[in-house]
């Protein structure tokens, strides 16, 4: 009796913990472009200029 109880309690949680889940995504993805956009003002703080975006030339400094 009780193994049903619990079974019914957690299929009521299920959806409520997919809506959560499915809400979060969004921030998760709104903070990982933010920590994105301030390590990038980090590194042309500290270098000056943007990073390539490819292997290092000889001419880069």
């Amino acid at each position: 009796m009780v193994i049903a109880i619990i079974t019914i309690l957690a299929a009521l949680l299920l959806p409520a913990l997919s809506v959560a889940r499915h809400t979060a995504d969004p921030v998760v993805c709104k903070n990982n472009l933010r920590q994105l956009g301030i390590s990038l003002e980090v590194y042309t703080g500290d270098h000056g200029f943007y990073p390539s975006g490819g292997p290092p030339t000889p001419t880069d400094p």
